[in-house]
């Protein structure tokens, strides 16, 4: 594509775009990079990159100014919702620019998500189940098992690296604004190794909960918990924090009837522990009268087993819910959700989800899911080898084909 101009702006902590670019520029396209800070810079610096190191107020200028010189044809980026993205999406909408947004997949583990416009809440994928049927009556069937492991230890060092980089970003990027409201890393990291003392010294009392409920010894609902500074939470829901949904769930369960259903709340394996969210919890089931029927479970903990006998599960917007409906478990979703819709999720009030809890069709479940592995996915790993390097020719070819979405 000689005339194609792909600017990517933030992404994941990794190697990926730089890799992409690379990828891009070898088919004779144009790249460009703008990095805002030092930990973009870290992973994508020199060639086709430059650096805005202006105040927020300036920002709108420069990416009108840079789109305008350029002739960028593609903006490519991960969270839509990013301070800095917003006004790039607005200058690209307003020049005919496509907006390409990116992240871990809907589908997990070894999925990349690749959508226009935007992901979750702004995907233009639609809400209507009769319309995916049709969709999906053209494509072939995906195959969904796992191709590429996924190891940890590779994102979270990646991660680290881009977390304690902002704490010299005064001295090279004196105005950068962060986008989200994660902790600073010296007290994520000190959190997180408390968490993970408690995990272990409580590994074997959870286990035996799980084993427990997993195996249909208990009547439960589950509630999956999401990362409070989740833009699935701060933009694409109407709560303000992790508390309100919390509280919301834990008044409605305690109107229901039968005494003898508990009520999980599963926490996010990457949370930090820096909300004492089991204390919390227990306040909140203790104010409303239920203490005796709701738990906190953390760490080292199977969704999939959970799932295998929970009588429903009810979440914000966590992919949680995707996988639960593939597991034929009935799903009630508090915030926009890419697969919030009738023939999938209850559509009724909360209230009403304890006591008629339905089951979810899987000929819909089986369609929905075939086309967002279609159409909105890719194979591969944003982190770890061979998984990215596959992922990063796909990302590229879809790219170039304009092959991106619905």
């Amino acid at each position: 594509m000689k005339d194609a101009h792909f600017l990517f702006l933030q992404g994941m902590q990794s190697s990926f775009f730089k890799r992409v670019g690379d990828n891009l520029t070898a088919k004779n396209c144009r790249v460009s990079r703008i990095n805002f800070c030092l930990g973009d810079w870290l992973f994508w610096s020199g060639k086709n990159s430059v650096s805005f190191r202006g105040r927020i107020s300036d920002w709108k200028d420069y990416i009108d100014s840079f789109l305008d010189a350029n002739g960028v044809t593609d903006i490519i980026l991960v969270g839509e919702q990013r301070k800095y993205h917003d006004a790039a999406i607005i200058a690209a909408k307003e020049r005919g620019i496509r907006v390409v947004a990116t992240d871990f997949g809907y589908l997990r583990p070894d999925w990349i998500a690749i959508e226009l416009n935007g992901m979750n809440g702004s995907s233009l994928l639609p809400r209507n189940i009769e319309q995916i049927h049709q969709i999906n009556n053209n494509l072939s069937q995906v195959d969904l098992g796992p191709v590429f492991d996924d190891g940890e230890i590779k994102r979270i060092l990646c991660d680290l690296v881009y977390s304690f980089s902002t704490l010299v970003d005064v001295l090279f990027f004196p105005y950068y604004v962060q986008s989200d409201m994660r902790p600073q890393p010296a007290k994520g990291l000190f959190y997180s190794f408390i968490k993970w003392g408690k995990l272990l010294i409580n590994y074997s009392s959870t286990k035996k909960f799980v084993d427990l409920v997993g195996e249909g010894e208990a009547s439960f609902f589950l509630f999956a918990m999401q990362l409070e500074h989740d833009f699935q939470i701060v933009k694409y829901s109407h709560y303000n924090d992790l508390i309100e949904p919390i509280e919301e769930v834990v008044y409605s369960f305690s109107k229901l009837g039968n005494n003898e259903s508990k009520l999980i709340f599963k926490n996010h394996p990457c949370d930090l522990g820096i909300r004492n969210w089991e204390v919390i919890i227990a306040q909140l089931a203790m104010k409303y009268g239920i203490d005796d029927r709701v738990y906190f479970i953390d760490g080292g903990v199977s969704l999939d087993k959970l799932l295998k006998n929970c009588s429903g599960l009810v979440t914000v917007n966590s992919t949680s819910g995707l996988r639960s409906l593939q597991l034929g478990c009935p799903v009630k979703s508090l915030s926009s959700a890419i697969y919030s819709m009738p023939g999938l999720t209850f559509q009724g009030d909360l209230d009403d989800f304890w006591e008629k809890p339905i089951k979810p069709d899987q000929n819909n479940v089986a369609a929905f899911v075939n086309v967002i592995a279609s159409k909105l996915h890719i194979r591969g790993l944003f982190f770890n080898e061979p998984g990215m390097s596959g992922g990063i020719r796909d990302f590229a070819d879809k790219l170039v084909s304009r092959n991106v979405g619905i």
